[in-house]
């Protein structure tokens, strides 16, 4: 079952070769990132930005871009997700609004999208892998990260959905997040299911088998890597 699959895929990530990029997250997301700086975009400074940066140096998804550009991006996208900050990949609404026709700003959606685009634009090129994982280090319950390798196997036309080409632009949160949200939730209602449990200690059951830190969100993200990455699974 997928639950089960997810687990695997998570004690096989940590227990691999892709433990070398455990410390790496530990050391950044549970250590130098200072937290209270990230609830207020106002007091999130270029020291910030540049530990961002080197962390995704680190991860192996260095950025082209200056940093007070890269801070102007990163300040912006913080305020537009500060609202989300308390919704988890289960919890957030993926579905499409608008208001007269057009798209609502309000949305959870549009935020993301436009915190998305910021980033991966901010610099000399196109950088969408680092602009999902930037997204995940601003709310690690909420989003998942991906690359291309995994990118490619969730991607619409493999889902039976075709979309012209500039509607690339919102792939993440239009195709790419929704389909997590699915996978999710699908994985939380069978350990309701199989094992008896409240909705919360199934959320938390993922966590636990692990015996990691991590999010569900993340854990997802791990569970990919597994299986589209190193085909361990």
């Amino acid at each position: 079952m997928l639950y089960q699959e997810i687990r695997r895929g998570c004690r096989m990530y940590h227990q691999n070769d892709a433990s070398s990029y455990d410390k790496t997250y530990e050391d950044y997301m549970f250590i130098d990132k200072a937290k209270d700086k990230w609830l207020q975009p106002d007091t999130l400074d270029l020291a910030e930005a540049g530990k961002l940066l080197a962390f995704l140096n680190l991860w192996v998804t260095p950025m082209q871009v200056r940093l007070i550009d890269f801070h102007s991006a990163l300040q912006y996208a913080v305020e537009e997700l500060t609202p989300l900050m308390d919704k988890t990949i289960l919890d957030l609404d993926l579905s499409e609004s608008s208001v007269d026709g057009k798209a609502d700003v309000e949305a959870d959606m549009y935020k993301i999208g436009s915190a998305f685009y910021e980033l991966a634009n901010c610099g000399d090129r196109n950088e969408s892998v680092a602009a999902s994982k930037i997204l995940h280090t601003i709310n690690p319950d909420g989003f998942v990260m991906w690359d291309r390798a995994i990118r490619a196997q969730y991607a619409p036309q493999l889902l039976g959905i075709t979309i012209p080409a500039k509607v690339k632009r919102v792939e993440y949160e239009l195709y790419f997040l929704p389909v997590m949200q699915g996978i999710a939730n699908q994985a939380v209602n069978e350990v309701m299911e199989q094992e008896s449990l409240s909705r919360a200690d199934a959320i938390q059951s993922f966590t636990d088998h692990c015996e990691c830190k991590n999010s569900l969100a993340k854990i997802i993200d791990e569970y990919n890597f597994a299986r589209f990455k190193k085909g361990w699974i």
